[in-house]
């Protein structure tokens, strides 16, 4: 008992000692010496913070470090859209590396709000299933997020790339979103990560969801930054690296593209996937890629698909097809349905107009086709 109390009043004695105690703050709230400063020449940041140094006959003191940020690139994305017979739309992506670019791409994610949430059958995790077809999202998400680090409870079979690179699913609960995401796998040598001036085109989801538009994150294959611990108290260095590697300090590259957004109803109606691609538009506007007038006019014009097929009149659904077609046709010239599969390059390099993006363009006309090609198979499949 006297050797537990002589423990803890040494304990005591070391942490009222100043000798021991961690050095003061300065009004920026670092400790005096520390840094963080950007090298414009080579875009890294040189980092000097107080801390374990790892070797015991060292103790703390001050360590400077240089981290390597992960964002020397030059991403690109070609998209490539299938519709099927069935539920699903496969999506084929290629990625690039401009050759500008000073390092190597080494992952790449999106986020996807949907998808899981709203398709029990998606959930192949059985307490999962359970609450996602109860329709209770909060409750998925927790079995979710307590069980999935890879793809423990999605099917991974919906996620295509070689098998140089290495697929992920993880939960993000801040915003009850799936991120998706592949990273050259680490443990196939040579590794397979994208050099300047190459491209990848292994990589592709199937998804019962239409496009709309998503964003692609990059992640360079910088050098390892790693430090051994902190022992600067409060310091503001802490949370300042935090942001520097996890916030938006460097941000790493981003690429818009098409990816799955609208969901296609299961069992199958053409009102309901008319109103879920009304709906999407919203993402649009909201993305600066389409005009409220005009986004106004095409959810008009979709819920009149929408309501003249609830009422078999063929000639209203047409007819307001065809205009939904002409108002997204009038706007980018030289578009053709080849294009909402994979554009050209030459359409490629064709500017946007004022109210549509060629993106947006090629999404809601991509869908349309489908709400279209969808309804004419139900009515046949009816007689």
């Amino acid at each position: 008992m006297k050797k537990c109390f002589d423990r803890i009043f040494l304990a005591f004695l070391l942490a009222a000692s100043p000798a021991f105690a961690n050095p003061s703050l300065n009004a920026a709230g670092y400790i005096t010496g520390e840094s963080i400063r950007f090298d414009s020449q080579s875009g890294n940041y040189s980092v000097t913070y107080y801390g374990d140094t790892g070797e015991p006959s060292k103790g703390d003191q001050f360590i400077t470090l240089i981290y390597d940020t992960p964002n020397k690139i030059k991403p690109g994305v070609r998209e490539q859209l299938r519709s099927t017979f069935g539920r699903d739309i496969f999506y084929r992506y290629a990625f690039s590396n401009d050759k500008s670019a000073k390092q190597d791409i080494y992952a790449v994610g999106l986020s996807v709000r949907t998808p899981w949430f709203e398709n029990a059958n998606l959930v192949t995790n059985a307490t999962a299933t359970s609450q996602a077809t109860a329709g209770s999202m909060p409750g998925t998400a927790a079995v979710i997020e307590s069980k999935l680090t890879y793809t423990d409870s999605v099917e991974a079979t919906r996620m295509q790339q070689s098998d140089k690179w290495l697929p992920e699913v993880s939960f993000a609960k801040t915003n009850k979103a799936f991120r998706l995401s592949w990273q050259a796998h680490p443990n196939k040598t040579p590794l397979d990560d994208i050099r300047p001036g190459q491209s990848r085109r292994d990589f592709g989801l199937n998804m019962p969801y239409l496009p709309g538009l998503v964003t692609f994150d990059f992640e360079g294959n910088s050098k390892s930054f790693g430090f051994p611990g902190a022992a600067g108290g409060d310091s503001k260095i802490w949370k300042d690296l935090d942001k520097l590697m996890f916030g938006n300090t460097a941000p790493a590259p981003s690429v818009q593209s098409l990816g799955p957004k609208v969901l296609i109803p299961e069992p199958y109606s053409t009102k309901v996937l008319a109103e879920n691609i009304s709906n999407d538009l919203a993402s649009w506007v909201e993305a600066g890629q389409l005009s409220e007038p005009l986004a106004q006019r095409l959810r008009q014009l979709l819920a009149a698909m929408g309501s003249a097929a609830e009422l078999n009149n063929l000639g209203g659904f047409v007819g307001n097809g065809q205009q939904v077609f002409f108002e997204l046709f009038v706007r980018c010239k030289g578009m053709t349905v080849r294009d909402l599969e994979e554009e050209s390059d030459a359409a490629r390099l064709r500017p946007d107009h004022a109210e549509l993006s060629r993106l947006a363009a090629r999404a809601i006309a991509f869908n349309t086709f489908e709400l279209t090609k969808r309804y004419f198979v139900s009515v046949q499949s009816k007689k």
